[in-house]
């Protein structure tokens, strides 16, 4: 059985069973092999249980596997370790998914790295916050 293999198992049987040790413990590696079912299958407590770092792995693929309960319960740190490419492939939904304490912690950089299509998907709200900013 290949590590891929492996891993896929391990989530289906724990799916939100995982520890959050055993989730902590997910490499680079692993990360990266994730599948569009096992990020589904990713709880939101697993989600915050992931690190900024971990986060900074997924692929831009797996970003746009990611759901709106799983966006929003990303930490300030989780989002700061979002690279530009990263946040340049978040669906205009996933964009309007971010609290403003979430669009708080984006940086400058991950600012202007917004399409117009993000930019028009952005709520009010999300927009006052944004221009604080500057």
């Amino acid at each position: 059985m290949t590590e891929k293999e492996k891993l896929a198992e391990n989530i289906k049987k724990y799916k939100n069973d995982s520890s959050e040790e055993q989730i902590r413990c997910l490499s680079e590696e692993q990360i990266s092999c994730l599948s569009e079912e096992q990020i589904s299958c990713l709880s939101e407590k697993q989600i915050r249980w992931l690190s900024g770092y971990q986060i900074s792995c997924l692929s831009e693929k797996q970003i746009r596997w990611l759901s709106e309960e799983q966006i929003r319960c990303f930490s300030g740190d989780q989002i700061r370790c979002l690279s530009e490419e990263q946040i340049r492939c978040f669906s205009g939904y996933q964009i309007r998914c971010l609290s403003g304490d979430q669009i708080r912690w984006l940086s400058e950089e991950q600012i202007s790295c917004l399409s117009e299509e993000q930019i028009r998907c952005l709520s009010e709200e999300q927009i006052k916050i944004l221009n604080s900013k500057f």
